[in-house]
């Protein structure tokens, strides 16, 4: 089964795995792209001009990987192996094994320690530098309540997730317990968990659609900015469907965050303001991995069915990867905010216009219609083929022509009554905050626990 590839979903590499794609990461040095695969293969890309630069194939599918330097990397193997990768010379080193498949594997830069998690509930810390064979290697091995399904390092803290829910936290300058056992606070098994790049607590995503935002500061203050989101669903016959959400990627300046599901969207989000900034056009098949450049120019994002569903025929595994020329910061949203450096000096008086009015203008551009225009839009004007003044003109037109088909078009009325728990008035649009809502219409009347109303003049969408 073959898909027609959107052009909007970045720049397809060539020589793909050829089975499922465990993983990817960009160096923390340039461009280079280290992937993993179930084909047995560790493949090294250089992502700004699409060239694969090495090939290392195994004994056995590799079910993680992380760079060491622009020449070198780790693996975790499903042959209970950690492997050294040295893609200038085609040779690999095993650094040591497990009783049970790897599934981790993280470099510190800090120590200078590889750390692996296994099935088999054990971490380990390896030393690289030492002479060969594996009780040389090996630092230290630390026993897990569970198998350990994911992991993520930033600075000194490790943050471990394993089966059963559990969450165990490290310094890793001293391995020898804890710093904190948490439990997950989502209710069934995690896929994925990621630091923050501040290093102030941690992502956290589950089979069932949703993601938990962590702090590592256990005072009340601490714990009250936690909260978690649904995320990767949708509604079809009257039922939710509900994806796992396989990965988490943070951007390294902003730290704004995306997010892969077995839907086969990646949605980036505002953690800081609790909203999703847009999504990008749906993959071939589940998101398997994400990863940012060190940068955050680039996005890597691996198509790659996950079998959530079992064996079935699907889409090829791909990995695209997208560029952008601005950042994804916080306020790109907005197509201009997100296209701002771009911008030539003779628009700014027409964005000192268009911003006082954003917040009016932006109702309709998170549908579905309005998600795919922006990035469209966002297409043309990177490579060049529209400008950015004339891109923004294309929006505000669209929300003109949403009001106006709104107003003209729609014969249906809904009456909702409910009890008024917030309401705000911003940059002439209202918010309002319903509970225990009673929606009427000629179809019928439903009742739901909340409902959010955002309106505005229409006026001044004509104007």
């Amino acid at each position: 089964m073959t898909a027609v590839v959107s052009p909007n979903l970045g720049k397809e590499l060539f020589s793909p795995p050829s089975d499922g794609i465990s993983n990817l990461r960009f160096s923390n040095h340039s461009d280079l792209l280290l992937v993993s695969s179930w084909d047995k293969s560790s493949r090294l890309y250089d992502a700004s001009t699409n060239v694969l630069k090495g090939e290392l194939i195994h004994g056995a599918p590799v079910l993680d990987c992380c760079f060491h330097d622009d020449s070198s990397g780790f693996s975790a193997c499903a042959d209970n192996k950690v492997r050294r990768l040295v893609f200038n010379y085609t040779r690999e080193d095993v650094l040591g094994s497990h009783d049970a498949p790897v599934r981790c594997v993280e470099y510190s830069y800090a120590t200078g320690q590889v750390i692996t998690g296994s099935w088999d509930k054990t971490l380990k810390c390896w030393d690289p530098r030492s002479a060969s064979g594996q009780e040389r290697s090996l630092v230290g091995t630390y026993a897990q309540p569970e198998r350990v399904y994911s992991m993520s390092l930033s600075g000194n803290h490790l943050v471990v997730a394993t089966a059963g829910r559990h969450v165990n936290i490290y310094d890793i300058r001293n391995m020898s317990q804890p710093e904190q056992r948490r439990e997950s606070s989502l209710k069934y098994q995690t896929r994925c968990v990621r630091c923050y790049p501040n290093g102030l607590g941690y992502a956290l995503s589950s089979v069932e659609g949703r993601v938990a935002m962590e702090f590592f500061d256990l005072s009340e203050t601490g714990q009250s900015k936690k909260y978690a989101f649904k995320c990767h669903r949708k509604s079809e016959a009257g039922k939710d469907i509900v994806y796992p959400v396989n990965a988490i990627a943070f951007h390294p300046i902003y730290g704004t965050f995306a997010t892969g599901g077995c839907d086969g969207y990646v949605n980036v989000w505002d953690g800081n303001n609790k909203k999703r900034l847009y999504q990008y056009s749906k993959y071939p098949t589940s998101i398997a991995a994400l990863s940012f450049s060190r940068d955050g120019k680039f996005l890597a994002v691996a198509s790659s069915y996950t079998y959530e569903e079992g064996q079935k025929s699907h889409e090829p595994d791909a990995v695209f990867v997208r560029y952008k020329k601005p950042q994804i910061s916080p306020s790109s949203f907005c197509l201009f905010t997100a296209l701002g450096d771009s911008i030539l000096d003779s628009s700014i008086r027409f964005f000192t216009d268009f911003k006082t009015r954003m917040a009016t203008f932006e109702l309709y551009r998170r549908s579905t219609i309005g998600m795919c225009l922006t990035e469209t839009l966002d297409h043309m004007v990177s490579n060049g083929y529209l400008n950015p003044e004339l891109a923004i003109r294309v929006l505000i037109q669209f929300d003109k022509s949403m009001t106006e088909a709104l107003e003209t078009e729609v014969k249906s009325k809904v009456s909702i009554k409910g009890h008024l728990h917030t309401y705000r008035f911003c940059d002439n649009v209202w918010t309002f905050i319903l509970q225990n809502a009673q929606l009427k219409s000629d179809e019928g009347t439903e009742t739901i626990d909340s409902v959010k109303i955002v309106a505005c003049d229409s006026k001044l969408l004509t104007q």
